[in-house]
């Protein structure tokens, strides 16, 4: 992410928090793949193309709605997005 993607939002201070901590839950779960079973029962194929389509979900949300929707953003980025993959309950 470049400088002027990282300003281009209408309201930069939730947008920078929010990207924040979505780019440490994307670094855990890439993480978490080095450990096999202990990480997750499955490898799972995260890529680059999920932290994308989730900071663009997280800006598009962030200026379309008055407040911060923090509950839409959990379901959408963590269960949508990053959860779509996982496919074992214990995961």
């Amino acid at each position: 992410m470049d400088e002027a993607e990282f300003e281009s939002c209408d309201k930069p201070a939730p947008f920078k928090k929010l990207m924040f901590g979505l780019a440490f839950f994307n670094a855990v779960i890439q993480e978490r793949r080095k450990y096999g079973a202990i990480g997750w029962n499955i490898p799972y194929q995260w890529m680059t193309s999920d932290l994308i389509f989730a900071q663009q979900n997280l800006r598009l949300m962030i200026n379309e709605q008055p407040s911060t929707p923090f509950e839409a953003l959990n379901v959408i980025i963590s269960d949508v997005v990053y959860g779509g993959r996982v496919t074992d309950a214990q995961d």
